[in-house]
């Protein structure tokens, strides 16, 4: 028999015509090729969207739709498709919506990690060639973030990405008077803002506090 999905792209192909009152069935449209794209793992996106016809609908016109696969039961690798999809042509969107792409998944923890480490590079690097900002991640996001992630995080030039990275490290348990190595490094950051907030959360987890250089030339001192 003839498979739902080639039902609903044949449906799709048929509402989509003519193009002057593709407009007004727009809502269905997004809903009918919605359900045709989360049939797949992202291999025919692009076919799918030609399903559309001609002219191609604005980028901008297909967000309501990458916001329903991002929403849905979609596959992940679906989901990054899309939006690189997107990165390419409505960059500013597409950061909006990446944090779907950080989200932990069950499955194999090595592999999502590795995939993490490629989505979270390809944020960073659509943030720094647009000079955009990287968008704030829901506390239960950054607590999940893999080590590899958080570390890739905490050495960008991004100023806001390395203060994810100390959000990272807030979410998780830690054993008090044992803060992460790294949230050292962070304390002496050039920025202040990063600085203030590592100082901060090394203190809260009981860290060792470290003697100011004038407390140590006055030690010095009283010794000679």
């Amino acid at each position: 028999g003839v498979s739902g999905r080639a039902v609903a792209r044949r449906a799709v192909r048929w509402l989509a015509k003519p193009p002057e009152l593709r407009k007004e069935r727009w809502a269905t449209l997004t809903k009918l090729l919605s359900d045709v794209l989360i049939l797949e793992d992202g291999s025919f996106f692009e076919d799918d969207l030609a399903l559309l016809g001609e002219p191609a609908p604005q980028p901008t016109e297909l967000l309501e739709l990458i916001e329903r696969v991002l929403a849905g039961s979609s596959p992940r690798s679906l989901e990054r498709v899309a939006l690189r999809w997107l990165g390419q042509r409505c960059t500013r969107e597409a950061v909006r919506l990446w944090p779907a792409l950080l989200t932990q998944i069950a499955g194999n923890k090595d592999e999502e990690a590795a995939e993490m480490m490629d989505d979270m590079e390809a944020l960073l690097t659509l943030c720094k060639e647009h000079d955009l900002h990287l968008p704030q991640l829901k506390d239960l996001v950054a607590k999940g973030l893999p080590e590899e992630v958080v570390r890739m995080l905490a050495s960008s030039e991004l100023v806001e990405a390395r203060l994810t990275a100390v959000q990272a490290f807030q979410q998780r348990q830690h054993t008090h008077g044992q803060p992460p190595a790294l949230l050292q490094e962070l304390k002496a950051d050039s920025c202040h803002i990063v600085r203030a907030s590592a100082a901060m959360l090394w203190k809260a987890l009981g860290g060792p506090e470290e003697k100011a250089e004038n407390e140590e030339d006055d030690e010095d001192e009283d010794q000679a």
